[in-house]
């Protein structure tokens, strides 16, 4: 298992999970992965040498398998995990996506690794459940995105000044475009549902006063 812990900056809901992945095997063999977005154990805290850090627990939000396929020698492509339940992920805690397969150590697939200094990553053995001590450094690829819900008028913070735009998102759908042309008016569907409508009343006043 492979895992890189990010820490947000701001709340928002989960859209997507991409990660850069090659299969050197051009015998058409591929060999199942499993992809998790995990809650950090906040109770492991293990000295690295380099910085403190807390391991992958046991709570996983969501969770993607699939088979990597052939992607050319050396040559990693950047294969996308849409999410389909949108879990909160919270401004200042700890997460990590984690990656296990069945595959020995230096084996097919590889989740491509960025350049030194991109993040902050550990290994573990998942017969065991075992992590290893993180370091910072260089750490598989990965792009983690979302939609920050409660912000309708996309300033970056939920406070009073999101109140008109989600009315207007609410009781004039067609005219949010024009008053908020470089916002998502899916940043007033609150409870994720798809639609924003009555059931997005209570949870934006929630993220308005919490």
């Amino acid at each position: 298992s492979v895992a890189v812990r990010f820490i947000p900056k701001a709340d928002f809901h989960l859209d997507r999970v991409a990660l850069w992945l090659w299969n050197n095997d051009a015998s058409g063999e591929t060999t199942p992965i499993r992809i998790s977005l995990q809650v950090a154990d906040e109770s492991i805290a293990k000295p690295t040498g380099v910085s403190f850090g807390v391991m992958p627990g046991n709570k996983v939000l969501e969770e993607w398998t699939m088979n990597v396929p052939y992607t050319g020698f050396a040559n990693p492509r950047l294969f996308e995990f849409p999410s389909s339940i949108g879990p909160r992920i919270e401004a200042g805690m700890s997460y990590w996506i984690v990656a296990a397969s069945p595959a020995e150590g230096g084996r097919d697939p590889v989740w491509a690794v960025g350049q030194p200094g991109l993040g902050f990553g550990t290994t573990g053995d998942p017969r065991t459940g075992e992590w290893y001590p993180g370091i910072e450094g260089a750490v598989g690829a990965v792009v983690v995105e979302g939609v920050r819900r409660g912000d309708p008028n996309c300033d970056g913070e939920i406070n009073a000044f999101d109140i008109e735009p989600f009315l207007v998102a609410l009781f004039d759908p067609p005219g949010y475009p024009a008053q908020y042309p470089d916002c998502d008016i899916n940043n007033g569907d609150i409870n994720g549902d798809g639609e924003i409508n009555a059931f997005d009343i209570e949870p934006f006043l929630a993220c308005l006063f919490r």
